[in-house]
């Protein structure tokens, strides 16, 4: 191949952004990039993007690290660098705004875009992809034509698909104007937040950000949160290390085994003193590569029974949030119901949302003044509606994952298409990959897929 080597990234939150900077750094080969982001807002996405200062990380900053796998105080050292001693350690078990890393991703792009070789170059484009075309190309490797619905199409060698968290899935009509369908647009509570009665759907981390934006925009009212188990996130805490417990080969014998063995080593935690936190971090580790072991059966009985009490332990609050969300229960003002929803009719001065609770026999109905879709992004492709994902699938160089967790991949982040094999050239990396590898949601699985990814593109006398 002559020239360098065409990489169109199409999404610049941290999976994009982290992509195009290692990228921008390697020197084994010559790379012209695109970074592709249609909001125009480059190396935030919707995790990072946040303007409130009260939506923080929920793990301690030092769990963030740098650019590099290596690098664990990247974030800290960059956000007080005259920090050191107690200090530098209480910013470590900090747990700072969201918007802070996205200040820090924007700053790592710009720098790798400032300091990278003569060879190396990345063009920022604000523009909405819409179409991936496979083109031949002279030398018989794989190359496409993107195409935009607001800019000139341009050729790629390669394309990553890095597109984080999209909207959840809707609950209402199109045009229910007492429904709130995305809680990530700015502004998204404006309307919401002078009401009296606000019922959300769903009792994970995006409510928690809903009910700490309301409470921020002055909302005085209360809230119903629902959810079919009718859980609050749990709190985080500091861990200890903890030795690793899991026997080998403990995953082929099934999901109710790795279970069972979990709960016991929390009951041996407990009795020595130590919290399930600790355990829970030493199991982690593993839980990617359990998920790989798992036979059909049972990944899916794990989806069925298990998916949300792993979400909830895995995925923890901040402490001085957990204590917000009690008072407001204290106060009346917040109630979590265990209940399944089952529709919302939009009125003119408010809207009627109907609920199964749990173990009744008779639906309920709720007359509320807004309702807010904290659900959780959509994963299930067949049910995306973005025209690039729908042009991708319809022309079968993606498929949806077996799971409805995302898109099918192979072990080295490749696209698998309807046929069941590898679209050459087109790559996948970050959450859309959570069928194939399940733990890769967080930073530090995010920058291992980019390592990986980068060494794969690049690496080598040619490119792969």
């Amino acid at each position: 191949m002559s020239g360098p080597l065409r990489v169109a990234i199409v999404g610049a939150g941290a999976s994009g952004t982290l992509l195009a900077i290692h990228l921008l750094r390697q020197r084994a080969a010559p790379v012209a990039i695109s970074l592709i982001e249609r909001s125009g807002v480059f190396g935030r996405g919707v995790a990072y993007g946040a303007t409130n200062p009260d939506h923080t990380l929920n793990v301690p900053a030092h769990l963030m690290g740098g650019v590099d796998q290596g690098d664990a105080d990247g974030f800290v050292r960059w956000s007080t660098p005259a920090a050191a001693g107690d200090e530098l350690a209480r910013l470590r078990l900090a747990y700072p705004a969201r918007g802070a890393y996205g200040d820090y991703l924007q700053h790592l792009l710009h720098r790798a875009r400032a300091d990278s070789a003569a060879a190396n170059r990345c063009d920022l484009l604000a523009a909405e992809a819409v179409r991936v075309e496979p083109i031949a190309s002279q030398a018989g490797a794989p190359a496409f034509r993107v195409q935009f619905a607001d800019a000139p199409a341009l050729e790629a060698d390669r394309v990553v698909l890095c597109l984080g968290n999209l909207p959840p899935p809707r609950l209402g009509a199109q045009d229910a104007a007492r429904v709130i369908e995305d809680p990530w647009l700015p502004g998204a509570f404006d309307v919401a937040c002078a009401a009296a009665r606000v019922v959300i759907v769903g009792s994970g981390l995006s409510m928690v950000d809903a009910v700490l934006d309301l409470e921020r925009a002055g909302f005085s009212g209360t809230i119903v949160a629902l959810s079919r188990h009718g859980c609050l996130p749990v709190a985080d805490a500091p861990v200890v290390p903890y030795p690793d417990f899991l026997a080998p080969g403990l995953a082929h014998l099934g999901i109710r085994e790795v279970t069972r063995a979990l709960r016991a080593e929390i009951r041996t935690a407990a009795a020595r003193g130590i919290g399930w936190h600790s355990v829970i971090e030493a199991f982690r580790v593993h839980a990617g590569a359990i998920w790989i072991d798992l036979d059909e059966r049972n990944r899916r009985r794990f989806l069925r029974h298990l998916r949300s009490p792993w979400l909830v332990v895995r995925h923890r609050l901040p402490p001085r949030h957990m204590r917000t969300l009690q008072a407001m229960i204290g106060a009346g003002r917040l109630q979590v119901r265990a209940a399944r929803f089952l529709g919302v009719e939009d009125v003119t001065s408010g809207c009627i949302v109907r609920i199964m609770p749990r173990g009744a026999i008779r639906a309920e109905t709720l007359a509320m003044d807004f309702l807010i879709n904290c659900t959780g992004p959509q994963t299930d492709f067949r049910r995306v509606r973005m025209p690039l994902l729908a042009s991708l699938i319809e022309t079968g160089q993606v498929r949806p994952d077996a799971y409805g967790l995302g898109l099918a991949v192979n072990d080295d982040l490749a696209a698998i298409g309807a046929d069941g094999k590898r679209t050459e050239g087109l790559f996948v990396v970050g959450s859309h990959t959570r069928g194939r590898f399940w733990e890769v949601t967080a930073v530090p699985h995010i920058r291992r897929q980019v390592e990986d990814l980068t060494g794969h593109l690049v690496g080598g006398s040619g490119y792969c």
